[in-house]
């Protein structure tokens, strides 16, 4: 099995998916981050779907592995950018205070005094939320990327059974 298609197909996805990741971080709409996560969603499967089809897997193990080692590669680069993106959230104290306010604007009066009454600092809160974040999707978009660019290399198994065999 050839794997150089694969890894150059994740590697070019996952540096497109990857931007996607940073914008999306970055935007301040509702809708441009939803675009966001759709094609954070959709990517690796779309990534997995190409790796295939560039490494003319015939087989459906072929077509799973190829597909999920590009998958897999896009999927690490979008969790590096995240991490990039989150991490300078976490350590930009304009950026906590923002993120302290949306807290507090999102709370109701006995939701706040509650907290307050169980010593819950709000700002150590926002940092749990930051560094959880981080860990969640420095591990999940890697398995993420890894699943759905199977389920795309799967996705390209048919078209390139009918594609005629070419000679290297």
């Amino acid at each position: 099995m050839n794997l150089r298609p694969a890894l150059r197909v994740g590697l070019i996805g996952g540096i497109v998916l990857g931007l996607a990741t940073l914008a999306q971080q970055a935007a301040s709409s509702a809708e441009m981050q939803l675009l966001g996560l759709t094609i954070m969603a959709l990517g690796p499967a779309v990534v997995g779907y190409y790796a295939a089809r560039q490494s003319l897997a015939r087989q459906r193990n072929t077509a799973l592995g190829t597909g999920a080692l590009g998958g897999l590669v896009s999927g690490v680069m979008m969790a590096l950018a995240f991490v990039a993106a989150a991490a300078l959230t976490a350590f930009d104290p304009t950026e906590q205070q923002a993120l302290l306010e949306m807290l507090q604007a999102q709370l109701s009066e006995v939701q706040r005094s509650q907290l307050q009454a169980a010593g819950v600092d709000l700002r150590a809160l926002v940092q749990l939320s930051l560094w959880l974040s981080l860990a969640c999707c420095g591990v999940a978009l890697p398995v993420f990327g890894l699943l759905t660019g199977a389920l795309g290399g799967l996705a390209a198994l048919p078209a390139n059974q009918k594609t005629p065999l070419r000679r290297r």
